[in-house]
C-alpha cells in the first residue's frame, strides 16, 4: 500500500488519486447520511432510497437507478436547450416555465403576437438539442401562445425569466 500511495499510480500508470478522493468523498456523505438518521434528521426521500437499497431488491435498484440517471439526462438536455436558445439575446419570448417527468421536458412560452422569430428560435433550439436526446427516450414538447391568447402559466411550470 505504501508504494502505491508514494506514486499514486497502479497497473499500467494509473492515477489512483482520483479515485481515492472520489471514495473519501463517498464515505464522508455516507457518514454524514447515518449521522442524519441517527438523530433523526434524514429526508423522506432518503429514508426512502436507503429502504430500497438495504432491500437488495433489483427492480426497486433499477427503479432508483432510472430516476436518479433521468433527473441527470433531463437536467442536462434542459441546459443544452437554454444555452442554444439564449446564444443570441433577441427574440427571446415574453413569459417562459419549464416542468419536467422522467423523460420529458415541457416547455411552455407566451411570444408577442406575430412574433414569428421567437417562436422559429425556439423551435430550432429543440431540433439542435433533440437529436442527442431523443435516442435515449428523452424529448421536449413545446407549448407557444400569443400575449392575446391571454394564458396563465399552468400549474406545476417554473417560470424562468428571460431578457430581451
Amino acid at each position: 500500500m505504501q508504494r502505491i500511495m508514494e506514486t499514486n499510480t497502479v497497473n499500467d500508470g494509473v492515477d489512483i488519486s482520483k479515485f481515492v478522493s472520489f471514495i473519501d468523498k463517498l464515505i464522508s456523505k455516507l457518514e454524514d447520511d447515518k449521522t442524519a438518521f441517527i438523530i433523526g434528521s434524514a429526508s423522506e426521500e432518503k429514508i426512502a432510497m436507503y429502504e430500497k437499497i438495504s432491500r437488495n431488491d433489483p427492480k426497486a435498484m433499477a427503479e432508483l437507478s432510472y430516476k436518479h440517471s433521468s433527473f441527470s439526462i433531463i437536467r442536462n438536455m434542459f441546459s443544452d436547450y437554454m444555452s442554444e436558445l439564449t446564444k443570441t439575446k433577441e427574440s427571446l419570448p415574453k413569459k417562459f416555465a419549464v416542468s419536467a417527468d422522467t423523460n420529458t421536458v415541457n416547455i411552455f412560452a407566451v411570444i408577442k403576437d406575430g412574433d414569428r422569430q421567437s417562436s422559429k428560435n425556439m423551435y430550432l433550439s429543440e431540433s439542435v438539442v433533440i437529436p442527442h436526446y431523443y435516442p435515449k427516450g428523452f424529448k421536449i414538447s413545446t407549448m407557444i401562445f400569443e400575449e392575446s391568447d391571454k394564458v396563465e402559466i399552468p400549474e406545476g411550470y417554473e417560470e424562468y425569466q428571460l431578457t430581451n
